[in-house]
């Protein structure tokens, strides 16, 4: 049993114990007395479908609903038949997790570490929601004492752009350079580090209260303006992960429209420069 504490809520995680998963989650391991979330990862040669009504089917993945709780399941054709692959049930507020995974490594799919390792930072994106939380794709740091969210479609420069903070300003920390959580507490919105942060593996278990939202377009000319909350949402619904359980997506909506009457929203449309990381910076100035 690995325990761990991320964004303030403590994890008991049994099957996890890898190499990979206790060096992506060193900083964040911790004894948890009552873990707020419990899961439990079993690797088997044959696997079946959990119990429930499929809701919804994408690719691979298949989304059901029980009586109890939830469920998914992933699936792809071997030698002329259907396997399972992955294999997931939930209670109704996700606090319990039991997960079965088949070794897809064989056929040239991702290790069982990688898929072990996902797949809790996966639990851990519909389980927030019960925690007055979510997971925004964003690159998200602190600096004086104050956590910036900078948010924009794969590829544009998030990374790039908080890389320039770091380059050129003292004191900056990144929180999560891809997947940081945002949970409401204390009558604050606060961004906080996970282990899961994407391909660069740039986190801290660190925490601040969220400032400001920026949102990234690249441009030859630098500007920066602020957002309306219905120009804001259009462009934060783009980099969310949405469920498809209705209760879910409904808290999670909720969740949206409260963060965004929190924390203000700007556009910054840029290029590669300090003068488009001092625009930025300057933020830290305008934000209470």
């Amino acid at each position: 049993m690995i325990s761990l504490q991320a964004a303030g809520l403590g994890i008991a995680a049994e099957g996890f114990d890898t190499p990979l998963f206790r060096q992506r989650t060193k900083e964040y391991a911790q004894k948890v007395e009552q873990p707020q979330l419990r899961i439990s990862c079993e690797i088997r040669k044959e696997l079946s479908k959990p119990e429930g009504i499929e809701i919804a089917a994408q690719g691979e993945r298949h989304w059901l609903k029980s009586g109890s709780g939830y469920a998914f399941y992933d699936s792809i054709p071997v030698e002329g038949r259907e396997q399972i692959i992955a294999s997931v049930s939930a209670n109704r507020d996700w606090s319990c997790v039991t997960a079965e995974l088949w070794d897809v490594e064989p056929l040239g799919g991702a290790s069982l570490e990688v898929r072990n390792f996902n797949l809790l930072g996966e639990v851990f994106r519909w389980f927030l929601p019960f925690h007055e939380g979510m997971v925004f794709h964003s690159s998200c740091l602190r600096c004086n004492g104050k956590a910036m969210a900078f948010s924009a479609p794969s590829g544009t420069g998030k990374s790039t752009h908080t890389g320039l903070w770091r380059e050129y300003f003292p004191g900056v920390e990144m929180i999560n350079d891809d997947s940081p959580a945002i949970r409401f507490s204390d009558g604050r919105m606060i961004a906080y580090g996970t282990p899961w942060s994407g391909k660069s593996d740039i986190n801290h278990n660190i925490s601040a209260p969220l400032e400001a939202i920026v949102f990234l377009e690249q441009a030859k000319e630098n500007s920066l303006c602020s957002l309306s909350g219905k120009e804001a949402v259009f462009r934060l619904l783009r980099e969310l992960a949405r469920p498809v359980y209705p209760e879910l997506l409904q808290m999670t909506l909720a969740f949206l429209e409260q963060m965004l009457g929190a924390v203000p929203a700007y556009l910054l449309k840029c290029n590669i420069s300090r003068e488009a990381a001092e625009l930025s910076h300057s933020l830290l100035e305008v934000v209470k």
